[in-house]
């Protein structure tokens, strides 16, 4: 009987301490894609952040990527109109997007810590200035 109880209380001691079986330190991964180009996360917050909002900054490029700097620049707004430019900038427009003047192209990404050749390689885009997102309307410089 002595016996029988020491076995159930080391097996609800593992349990109870995670103890037992594998190590409880595993990590997370997980993948986001966004067109042709796809981001590996390594916590469970940044592949949340990378899902709902496009912001992959806090995940590693790991296909499609392109080399450069993350656009920082925030777009000039004036009342209602947001300018862009050929450089990149980020601003609100129905959530916060990045958005490059690709000569006569707009292009716009949702989401923030893109490179101007991501945001062209990935974004939507939109033949001339002058459109409305959300009740802002956005130009290129």
């Amino acid at each position: 009987m002595r016996h029988i109880i020491l076995a159930i209380f080391t097996v609800l001691a593992l349990v109870a301490c995670g103890g037992g079986g594998e190590s409880s330190n595993s990590s997370f991964s997980g993948t986001k894609t966004f067109g042709s180009t796809s981001f590996s996360c390594s916590s469970e917050s940044a592949q949340n952040s990378c899902t709902s909002s496009t912001n992959c900054s806090s995940c590693t490029c790991t296909t499609g990527c392109t080399s450069g700097t993350p656009i920082t620049a925030t777009c000039a707004v004036a009342g209602t109109t947001l300018t862009a430019t050929t450089a990149g900038c980020t601003g609100e427009a129905s959530g916060v997007k990045t958005f490059v003047c690709d000569g006569t192209k707009l292009v716009m990404l949702s989401g923030t810590g893109h490179t101007a050749a991501a945001v062209i390689a990935g974004g939507s885009t939109f033949g001339g200035s002058g459109i409305t997102v959300g009740g802002i309307t956005i130009n290129c410089s």
